[in-house]
């Protein structure tokens, strides 16, 4: 897996001025894209638009622009997703007794708390 591209204001490491330049004229051409809008998706569920209402003051300080707005949305729902495997585990426990089985929402919570993550580490890895 590649490793993420830093902001040129972050890089440790010693580059040239020549890339230097070239990265920041890149960086400055990125600033011209329309930032994110800060009403959620309207196939949110509720508690989705809800996260991204809380995280957006946040997030909106990081360079992300509209074309960020599908994994952002992924990243609530995602999260939305995980809440109520949670609250299912919370109601009826880690394992289904009509059946013996492990509550199937224990897998859920273990899914979409992995894409939670690697949404989050993609995303605003950069800040």
């Amino acid at each position: 897996m590649a490793r993420r591209k830093q902001l040129t204001d972050t890089l440790k490491g010693q580059i040239s001025n020549e890339e230097r330049e070239q990265r920041q004229q890149h960086e400055e051409k990125l600033k011209g894209i329309s930032p994110l809008k800060e009403n959620p998706p309207y196939w949110l569920s509720t508690m989705a638009k809800n996260k991204w209402i809380r995280i957006y003051p946040h997030i909106i300080e990081l360079p992300i622009s509209e074309l960020d707005r599908t994994l952002l949305a992924m990243y609530c729902n995602s999260y939305a997703q995980y809440r109520q495997a949670l609250e299912d585990v919370a109601a009826e426990g880690q394992v289904v007794f009509e059946v013996k089985k492990k509550n199937p929402s224990i897998e859920i919570m273990m899914q979409m708390s992995k894409e939670v993550r690697a949404i989050s580490g993609i995303t605003w890895s950069c800040a």
